[in-house]
């Protein structure tokens, strides 16, 4: 539809945090995309495997938009992550040998963050060497954890 509708459009985004949480999922809607053509890009998390990797940059995969979040394992420990930095390195890794283009994105300011930690996210970050960053400060948003646990610490006024 969009190649013939849309011939304009040069590229396909996929803004879904789950795209590839099933890998064989990912895997059959990139070689999908393959067999139309397209280039394409969409969010990751940083813990997909080689071979996922691999069928998706077969398949046009142009750039992943990786959470990071911290290169500080408490701190994404404290937010819930689920994510080791050991494996985000390797994924990392992964992305640049296969030619994957990875916009990385981080957050500062989540709890348990020091000057510390901040300074391990910056080593962090230049260790992966992402090819553009994004760098949020954290946000407590009324209905969500973070908010909670802002009120009941006295983070808010």
């Amino acid at each position: 539809y969009i190649q013939k509708e849309l011939p304009q459009v040069k590229e396909i985004f996929f803004d879904d945090d789950t795209f590839t949480d099933f890998k064989p999922r990912a895997e059959a809607i990139a070689r999908g995309l393959g067999k139309l053509g397209v280039t394409w890009s969409c969010n990751a998390k940083a813990n997909v495997p080689y071979e996922t990797l691999k069928v998706m940059k077969e398949n046009g995969l142009r750039l992943l938009l990786v959470g990071y979040e911290s290169g500080n394992q408490q701190i994404l420990f404290n937010i819930k992550k689920g994510l080791r930095t050991d494996i985000a390195r390797t994924f990392s890794k992964n992305c640049r040998n296969l030619g994957i283009t990875i916009h990385g994105t981080f957050i500062l300011g989540l709890p348990g963050e020091t000057r510390d930690t901040i300074e391990e996210t910056i080593r962090y970050a230049q260790e992966i060497n992402p090819h553009t960053i994004q760098v949020s400060l954290a946000a407590p948003y009324p209905g969500t954890r973070l908010y909670q646990e802002a009120l009941e610490n006295g983070w808010l006024t």
